[in-house]
């Protein structure tokens, strides 16, 4: 009794797991209709209309109505076989017939009276035009999607060759996305992640693009009829598939039908590729190495030479094929990246000196603890010329020393206010005095920079008579970390992130009768991150501090810690 009411139970859950999964978009969306009519014109109904895919072996069929018409809908993008029959007509078969993605399909068939046994084989295809809707969109193939020049090898970034979708993808001095003056990207506009800034492992994806004047937030984002749009922020997709697993990108910008009906902006379709018939694969390999960089000779005069040290590699490979012919098939990418770059910048740092002093002159205060943390010494890369022109130039006290310059030491006790911070003499800037160690020297400072992705996507289709059975799934890891050159490149002050992404789904279609079938689905897409778990090296516990009031060109001050937000 027992074990039977457990089996109810789990019977029901997985029922009602399916049935509200059924209001989710179909993983294909594409449709193939047409009418049916003899040399005259006249429409021939009862017409057996039967199609399949010459990348699987799959086949559909369905007969045309009183009107001849016929519509096979739930179609992945492709080629296809259409062989149409009906008694007193001769067999029409008709190849290569071109079903785009997301889009209702054209093909008219015009058949000749003769004998069934007879076949009239159509070679140039059919009318491509299409004519079935007034949706404006367009189709990336997946030809396109491999050869045309994108941004970090980010797909998304082709949407803006669609028609009616405007942007000019412009992107800032340190490679981020620009976006628009009220839209995502760096430029202080209304917020947002921006578009393809870590290539596809951008934790959200939002592309400057409109759809005939819509903002930004408005685009939607499907992969295999899946919303993968953020939650956080409108316009921007968790998940960004690699080129090598996109088999076509559909994207609608204006008269949507019904099903398209949740967002104003565009509409981004992206059909992943699955297994065909014949076993493929293949990979691409990209390679920047720092070796062959040139040195920078216009970095001034006293700074010395330096280069681009971005070391940086993108690799992806795929193999796809049958398991059982004609029934089941496998298709597997894997995209790589692995960039690694060290910036300079000229600064001002304290010298071991002046920590060790204010150390011993403010022994088991917050200040003391500050400064014995982990991590603190500054990315020294090289000490540069130090003198006291700045001090000397603000009326400041100022001497060079042996190992940096002398601007002064510790002011009286612990807690004492420094009265030159409201009003005084210059000379109140010195605190106690100077006392002949250096206290600040310039140096190069290095920053480096790490970046790491990895992608897996794997997809499996099986078919089984009137059953349609698919799995797909992206498991997308980014890895980064950067130095703080507002910290002096202090490793105590580095952060990072370690991100996750799964997405994945599950499909049953069941061909019903031809003209009506049924998908019962599962689906899921996460992301997240933990700022202070990915950050071992930070001690979040403790502010950071600054030496302020430095007569430093751009106010720039001597910071300990880690910067604090959100």
């Amino acid at each position: 009794m027992r074990r039977s009411s457990f089996a109810v139970r789990v019977a029901l859950l997985i029922i009602s797991i399916f049935a509200s999964a059924v209001l989710a978009k179909a993983q294909y969306g594409a449709s193939l209709e047409g009418t049916v009519t003899d040399k005259s014109g006249a429409v021939v109904s009862s017409a057996t209309v039967t199609i399949t895919d010459l990348a699987t072996g799959v086949s559909r069929s369905v007969a045309t109505g009183t009107s001849g018409f016929y519509r096979i809908t739930g179609l992945p993008p492709g080629l296809y076989e259409v062989v149409v029959q009906a008694a007193s007509f001769k067999k029409s078969t008709t190849s290569n017939v071109e079903v785009r993605a997301e889009a209702s399909n054209a093909a008219n068939v015009t058949l000749e009276t003769g004998s069934a046994t007879e076949t009239v084989t159509v070679t140039g295809g059919l009318d491509a035009l299409q004519s079935e809707d007034a949706t404006i969109q367009g189709v990336l193939t997946s030809r396109e999607v491999e050869n045309l020049p994108e941004i970090n090898r980010d797909p998304y970034e082709l949407l803006r060759l669609s028609p009616g979708v405007f942007g000019d993808g412009a992107r800032l001095g340190d490679g981020r996305s620009a976006g628009f003056p009220n839209g995502a990207g760096g430029n202080g506009g209304s917020a947002g992640p921006g578009g393809s800034n870590t290539a596809i492992f951008q934790v959200e994806n939002q592309q400057p693009i409109s759809a005939n004047g819509q903002r930004v937030t408005s685009n939607d984002y499907l992969v295999d009829g899946v919303s993968v749009n953020s939650l956080q922020w409108g316009g921007a997709a968790v998940i960004t598939p690699s080129i090598e697993s996109v088999q076509e990108i559909s994207v609608l910008s204006n008269d949507y039908d019904a099903s398209d009906g949740r967002s104003s902006g565009a509409h981004i379709k992206t059909i992943t590729k699955g297994g065909t018939n014949a076993f493929h694969g293949g990979g691409v390999f990209l390679y920047h190495d720092p070796n062959f960089n040139a040195y920078n000779r216009f970095n001034g005069y006293l700074a010395p030479p330096v280069r681009d040290e971005d070391a940086f590699r993108q690799f992806a490979g795929t193999i796809g094929g049958p398991i059982v012919k004609n029934k089941l098939f496998f298709f597997f990418n894997y995209e790589g990246l692995r960039a690694n770059n060290t910036t300079f910048e000229n600064n001002w740092v304290e010298t071991p000196q002046l920590d060790a002093l204010i150390l011993g002159a403010r022994s088991g205060t917050p200040v003391a603890t500050i400064l014995q943390s982990k991590g603190l010494a500054p990315r020294i890369n090289k000490v540069l010329t130090t003198d006291c022109t700045s001090w000397v130039g603000a009326s400041q006290p100022c001497a060079v020393v042996t190992g940096g310059i002398d601007i002064g030491s510790p002011y009286m006790s612990y807690g004492t206010y420094n009265p030159s911070f409201t009003g005084g003499s210059p000379a109140q800037f010195a605190g106690g005095g100077l006392d002949g160690s250096p206290d600040l020297q310039f140096a190069q400072i290095a920053l480096p920079a790490n970046t790491k992705g990895d992608q897996y996507n794997f997809r499996i289709d099986y078919t089984s008579g009137k059953n349609l059975f698919s799995a797909n799934t992206y498991l997308t890891y980014y890895t980064a970390f950067g130095a703080d050159g507002a910290a002096q490149g202090r490793p105590s002050a580095d952060f990072g992130t370690k991100n996750f992404s799964p997405s994945g789904f599950l499909s049953w279609v069941r061909t019903i009768n031809p003209s009506m079938l049924n998908e019962a689905r599962f689906n899921f897409t996460r992301y997240g991150y933990n700022g202070i778990t990915s950050n071992p090296q930070v001690n979040f516990a403790i502010p950071r501090i600054e030496v302020q009031g430095l007569p430093l060109p751009g106010g720039q001050r001597i910071r300990y810690g880690a910067e604090q937000g959100d």
